[in-house]
């Protein structure tokens, strides 16, 4: 993932998430793990319930592919596509374009779905490194109809 255009996005609107030895930095339903090296600042907090489900997820299959790229309404602009990417098994998941942007072309991107309460279910597109053992980055299914 870009890193350094997540930062460049986010400003002083993130926050930092300690999660045992390793920091994230998460903003708006994307959260990228902060790299070797790169020493956080500011309050650095412990993670949410979901942060933490997020975190320990299993990334061993519901591997995704990019499927199509739409325009939520007929008069939408090109900065609202919506990119729609799907699993083996139809399970599919829409990103904002922006927050397309900062998957890279090796990224191999995983499908999570976490159940928030009895009527609710929150969509994910999980990031790994390119070995597949470690997630490196989530981004939240977008509102926009897809």
């Amino acid at each position: 993932m870009k890193f350094e255009k997540f930062v460049k996005r986010v400003g002083v609107h993130g926050k930092i998430v300690s999660n045992g030895d390793e920091a994230w930095l998460i903003c708006n339903g994307v959260g990228m793990l902060v790299p070797e090296g790169v020493k956080p600042f500011g309050d650095v907090k412990e993670p949410n319930d979901l942060i933490k489900a997020i975190l320990k997820a299993d990334i061993e299959d519901d591997e995704l592919s990019l499927f199509r790229a739409s325009l939520p309404y007929a008069d939408s602009k090109p900065a609202e596509i919506v990119r729609v990417f799907k699993t083996d098994l139809e399970d599919e998941i829409g990103i904002r374009n922006e927050n397309f942007g900062l998957i890279e072309k090796d990224d191999r991107l995983v499908y999570l779905e976490i159940e928030t309460s009895e009527d609710n279910v929150e969509k994910f597109i999980l990031v790994t490194d390119r070995v597949g053992n470690k997630i490196i980055g989530f981004i939240s299914e977008t509102l926009l109809k897809y």
